[in-house]
């Protein structure tokens, strides 16, 4: 028999932990699903029933996005996708996520965001690549700044469970100006400051908040120091380190470099473009330790997407966009980027580019050069120059980025 979707009651969301956590190969547990529970909408749920039985199971997050130009727009962020193990191949996925896309349309979010646990799956789906973080070490012994940070100030060490009243403009402050960036509410600080550590956050956590003395907005460090072997090569992790001004971004790092005890500063979590290489007197205390995709984005309203960014200048673009899943967005369109926005408009004049819906997302951002994806052949030129004209419509500086994990 086919299978039914619906979201789940709040009677079965202990169910959809264990289903989501065993497509995962993790135990659930009480303290975990009560977290999850906490910043879960239950009617952006989604369980795939077998009958009476949970097979599949996904959820998404209302978010607002910060594009490039600092604009905003609502968006789904799409967690908790899961099979369980014995009904993978049967469709569960393909009807989940077919389902979900039209949840989100109707909803007027113009697009879902997710985290790929696996990387070959959700293009398939129409979900393009569109931003990287990297994981840096920083020897410290050394690790002076090539110049001072130009800002006066003071540290403080806060208690995690008071911090997020202070946390929460500085974070605000911050995510505005970071294209990738999403809003956090009251439960999702909770998770992040919280005693039990999952992927979005908490753990054994130090925060230390840095208040500029001319008032500009402030900015802060979360942190946690690992005692394996002696003092002295202690490892300060850094979970977050935020600031809209790029001084007090500096005094942040500097505050890391001169913590005692600590032999190394590591960052899992940081933008590609994060200028701290550049600020070291010796920029070989930098080390990157790797790199992995982050945000996968799927467009789902193009006409609102695109027409809420800003652009790297003015020009116009027909594009053929080819969308398998959902073919009512497959067709020809006009982009007419100005300095006041675009617009996205159906036409019937021939393409200068053409390529899937995925390219769209991974545009979306700034943080993928059109120019890299026509090399790739995923985006094809009909019109000699349009991939240059793209390349000059769709960078983005900073690069987006996205702290918050879900």
């Amino acid at each position: 028999m086919p299978f039914s979707l619906r979201p789940v009651t709040d009677d079965e969301f202990a169910e959809f932990e264990r289903v989501d956590h065993a497509a995962f190969g993790f135990l659930s547990s009480d303290e975990i699903q009560a977290q999850n529970r906490s910043v879960v909408d239950l009617d952006r749920t989604i369980a795939v029933f077998d009958d009476a039985r949970i097979v599949g199971v996904g959820a998404s997050y209302a978010y607002e996005l910060t594009l490039p130009g600092s604009s905003r727009v609502p968006v789904a962020g799409v967690s908790n996708i899961g099979v369980l193990p014995t009904d993978r191949r049967r469709g569960v996925l393909r009807s989940m996520m077919v389902h979900q896309l039209e949840d989100v349309a109707a909803r007027g979010e113009v697009a879902a965001i997710l985290n790929a646990s696996e990387a070959a799956i959700y293009g398939r789906f129409g979900y393009g690549l569109a931003s990287w973080y990297q994981t840096v070490r920083i020897d410290p012994a050394g690790a002076t700044l090539r110049h001072p940070p130009a800002v006066a100030g003071a540290f403080r060490l806060l208690h995690k469970q008071d911090a997020a009243p202070v946390l929460t403009p500085l974070y605000e402050a911050y995510r505005l100006g970071r294209p990738g960036a999403v809003d956090r509410s009251e439960a999702w600080w909770d998770c992040v400051l919280g005693d039990i550590r999952t992927w979005k956050g908490g753990g054994p956590l130090f925060v230390a908040v840095f208040t500029p003395a001319d008032g500009r907005p402030g900015g802060y460090v979360l942190y946690e120091i690992t005692h394996d072997g002696g003092p002295g090569s202690w490892v300060m992790q850094v979970h977050e380190l935020i600031a809209a001004d790029p001084e007090v971004e500096a005094a942040l790092w500097r505050y890391c470099f001169e913590v005692d005890l600590v032999g190394a500063v590591e960052c899992t979590f940081c933008p590609v473009d994060d200028p701290i290489e550049w600020r070291l007197a010796d920029p070989r205390r930098f080390h990157t330790a790797g790199m992995r995709d982050y945000l996968w984005v799927r467009l789902v309203d193009p006409a609102a997407a695109l027409g809420a960014r800003a652009y790297g200048g003015e020009g116009e673009l027909i594009w053929e966009v080819t969308d398998a899943l959902r073919p009512q967005m497959s067709g020809r369109y006009r982009l007419t980027a100005t300095a006041g926005g675009a617009t996205w408009e159906p036409i019937t004049a021939t393409a200068d580019l053409s390529c899937d819906v995925d390219v769209l997302g991974s545009l979306w951002l700034g943080g993928v050069w059109p120019s890299a994806l026509a090399r790739a052949g995923r985006l094809v030129e009909h019109a000699p120059g349009a991939v240059a004209v793209a390349d000059r419509l769709f960078p983005s500086s900073p690069a987006p980025f996205c702290v918050t994990r879900f």
